[in-house]
């Protein structure tokens, strides 16, 4: 069973040395699903759209990337695409 994603975020582990993380490239290696949204129509709906989401799908299966909102499944990847695109 795939983890969610908050409990695979949880799981890696950081040392004390700065280092850039590909947060998308990681996501993607573990196959959760990628929406693409526009920064601009993302920033002015923040609010709604993490509510949208918490309700939805719930806190721990989804996780925004700058532009892109990573889902658990595919399903819930498409139920956002059909409301805030």
């Amino acid at each position: 069973m795939k983890l969610s994603i908050r409990e695979f975020l949880d799981s890696i582990i950081f040392d004390n040395e700065p280092k850039t993380i590909d947060w998308n490239g990681l996501l993607a290696e573990q196959e959760y699903y990628p929406v693409e949204f526009d920064s601009i129509k993302l920033n002015q709906n923040y609010i709604e759209i993490h509510k949208w989401c918490r309700e939805a799908v719930g806190d721990p299966h989804y996780v925004w990337t700058g532009t892109k909102i990573w889902f658990e499944t595919e399903q819930a990847a498409l139920l956002f695409s059909m409301r805030w695109s």
